[in-house]
């Protein structure tokens, strides 16, 4: 890995710290398993992992805590570092697409 690669890496990594210490300020967090979970208003728990080699994060859903305990969790949309121009405007429009998720509905 050359070093412009590792700084893309490292970036990253700080940049997920900084989401998640801005998510638990925002929502309230569960611990499932070996995993910490942060819920939405609506019910639904998710967390945010990054996709290192495409420079993007992902917020991943689930309907409730047995499919979070199994690690069914859903991909939402990617958010890529390079289309903002601030952090605070990538965890704002993630913030965006979390709030308006809904748990779904198995009729």
């Amino acid at each position: 890995m050359n070093t412009i690669d590792q700084r893309k890496i490292n970036n990253m990594e700080n940049a997920l710290l900084y989401i998640t210490e801005k998510f638990n300020k925002i929502y309230s967090t569960q611990n499932i398993g070996n995993r910490k979970c942060f819920i939405n208003n609506n019910s639904v728990l998710f967390n945010v992992d990054m996709l290192k080699s495409d420079g993007a994060f992902v917020v991943e859903y689930a309907n409730n805590i047995t499919e979070a305990k199994h690690n069914m969790f859903e991909d939402g949309d990617l958010f890529f570092l390079e289309d903002y121009n601030s952090l605070d405007n990538l965890i704002e429009a993630m913030c965006t697409e979390i709030n308006n998720e809904q748990v779904e509905q198995h009729w």
